[in-house]
């Protein structure tokens, strides 16, 4: 793997470039530097405004067949469609919680790291 010379003094994560680490760095002082020009939302980086930005466009072709949301990508169908099933599958490891979404799961798992 490649060398990651620059790190954050924060949380020690690890960069390739000096840009990276710099676009790394509102994650930890909350500011948010990228807008969206259609509804203004702001974000801390600029992959969360470009994954935003998809919301505004009108292509979504994968339709929910129990309620008929749309969704432009096919994962996010897929972790829709555990709403209406009940599914837990991510499970954390720690008490055993269960959860219905990873992102929701890796938000749970920072409650078990002491502050």
């Amino acid at each position: 793997m490649g060398e990651k010379p620059f790190i954050c003094e924060l949380c020690s994560k690890r960069f390739k470039r000096k840009r990276d680490l710099m676009s790394h760095m509102p994650i930890h002082t909350g500011e948010k530097l990228y807008s969206c020009e259609v509804c203004g939302k702001a974000f801390t980086r600029k992959e969360c405004l470009n994954q935003h930005a998809l919301i505004h466009k009108d292509d979504k072709p994968f339709e929910c067949e129990v309620c008929g949301k749309s969704f432009r990508r096919k994962e996010n169908l897929q972790m829709h469609a555990l709403t209406h099933t009940g599914d837990k599958p991510f499970e954390c490891k720690l008490c055993g919680r269960m959860f219905s979404a990873k992102s929701n799961l890796n938000r749970h798992k920072k409650t078990h790291k002491p502050k």
